[in-house]
């Protein structure tokens, strides 16, 4: 800032020269407030830049933080619903499993029982057959060989007659029930197998349904804790989003009034400054001289002006010669005799030397 102060006063000081002091005056203090605004527009948009940018990166945390909320609140609940959905199905085998057992443990019994039954009814039948035919030969083994040997015997046989006729008759019998039981066994074995079956057929169904309720009732907890987790990640992004357009509204506003206060603070300044120096220019008569060839590293001037004002300046042929301060230039000590210092070229009377400065 301060070397925009200097350059303002010798672009002040210069523009003296060539007009009344009142214009000069008014000129230089309106180019010093055109570039202190200038300079603090150039910062308002700067700190403008860095708030929108904040801004950004405030949203884009925002909206990261809200997805990676919804993609692991969502991956909780998936991975909640089919652990769940594992222990259903692993439960309901093992109904299925137990049912089945239950079932052909029940036809097992009952199997049991009924063979039980007919090994008791063949033994009977074949303890009656056994005694019928004891002591009897090997002519007279079958039911026909025993009907011919009675149809031949004496009618004084006829009670052994009768009590042949009763066995026979009695073996029609049990010839009958072994029948009637082998449909009986049958009938069992036909009724055990179909009870197993619906026994199955049921445990399977009634799984099955639990499976499916269950299934559904899984699909229902996914889809609400999937939205809840939506609705909360947006929420969030929202509360979020708002924070950071409050804070970045917040930047903006105090960046440009910092920045508007600094500009007003460097314009006051400055005016001050150009108003001492107006002060004092205001009483001082700048001239514009001929320079007067001495040698030619020297020339003088008619009357004198102060070497150390500011506004001293030297023209030799319209390129301006700067006073002396790193080894080349020109050096004065009573503001009449310059001298020129490494130049790098000398100077002749029929070069155009001119003086601009205060009067001594």
């Amino acid at each position: 800032m301060a070397q925009l102060k200097v350059k303002q006063i010798l672009d002040f000081v210069t523009a003296v020269a060539a007009q009344p002091v009142g214009t000069a005056t008014s000129t230089a203090i309106a180019t010093a407030k055109t570039e202190a605004i200038a300079a603090a527009e150039s910062k308002d948009v700067l700190r403008a830049a860095t708030a929108v940018s904040n801004i950004s990166t405030a949203k884009s945390e925002a909206i990261a933080s809200g997805v990676a909320s919804i993609s692991t609140a969502k991956s909780e609940a998936i991975a909640s619903a089919e652990s769940k959905d594992v222990e259903r199905a692993a439960t309901a085998v093992t109904n299925i499993a137990t049912a089945k057992s239950e079932a052909i443990a029940s036809a097992v019994s009952a199997d049991t029982v009924l063979s039980t039954a007919v090994s008791s009814a063949i033994a009977t039948v074949d303890g009656r057959v056994t005694t019928l035919l004891n002591g009897s030969t090997a002519a007279l083994d079958t039911f026909g060989e025993i009907k011919g040997f009675i149809d031949s015997l004496a009618s004084a046989d006829v009670t052994v007659f009768a009590a042949i006729s009763t066995a026979v008759s009695n073996d029609a019998v049990h010839a009958s029930a072994i029948s009637a039981n082998s449909s009986a066994i049958a009938s069992v074995n036909t009724s055990a197998q179909t009870f197993a079956n619906t026994a199955e057929s049921n445990a399977i169904a009634s799984a099955e349904s639990k499976d499916v309720l269950r299934a559904a009732t899984a699909v229902s907890n996914i889809s609400t804790a999937k939205s809840e987790a939506i609705a909360s990640g947006v929420a969030s992004i929202a509360t979020a989003k708002s924070e950071a357009i409050a804070s970045g509204v917040a930047s903006i506003a105090t960046a440009k009034s910092e920045a508007i206060a600094s500009a007003l603070s460097s314009a006051t300044l400055l005016t001050n400054a150009l108003d001492t120096r107006i002060d004092t220019l205001e009483g001082q008569d700048i001239t514009q001289q001929m320079g007067i060839f001495e040698t030619p590293e020297s020339f003088t001037i008619a009357n004198s002006v102060i070497s150390t004002d500011l506004g001293l300046k030297v023209f030799i042929n319209g390129l301006q010669i700067h006073a002396n301060a790193s080894g080349d230039g020109y050096t004065t000590l009573d503001g009449r005799l310059f001298t020129l210092v490494t130049l790098g070229y000398v100077i002749d009377a029929d070069d155009h030397i001119v003086v601009y400065g205060v009067k001594g």
